[in-house]
């Protein structure tokens, strides 16, 4: 299990949220001015997005074994079962959306 305070899953939390910017960005700029059905696997866009995804990727299934904490009772859940049925019903739709292929 990860601790919710856990120095480099913190560190790499702010990373995905930096990512997160920047990959809106750069999907928006793809979508607008680069996008043509041959966007190359070897070009250096289609790495850049992959790095992208295998990041969120990484993120979600960090997700599924990091603690939390329910607020009413101050207390911090352990149990791996109860962590991730409690991701899945919460917040695991909203990390897989964006890892959908469009």
């Amino acid at each position: 299990m990860i601790p919710e305070d856990n120095l480099p899953y913190l560190f790499f939390n702010s990373l995905v949220s930096v990512l997160c910017i920047i990959s809106s960005y750069y999907y928006l700029y793809i979508a607008s001015f680069r996008y043509d059905s041959k966007f190359e696997s070897e070009s250096a866009g289609f790495t850049t997005m992959i790095i992208f995804e295998s990041v969120f990727f990484v993120h979600m299934m960090l997700q599924f074994i990091l603690e939390y904490r329910i607020e009413d009772k101050n207390e911090t859940i352990k149990n791996i079962i109860d962590i991730a049925l409690n991701y899945l019903y919460t917040g695991f739709i909203f990390d897989l959306i964006p890892l959908l292929p469009f």
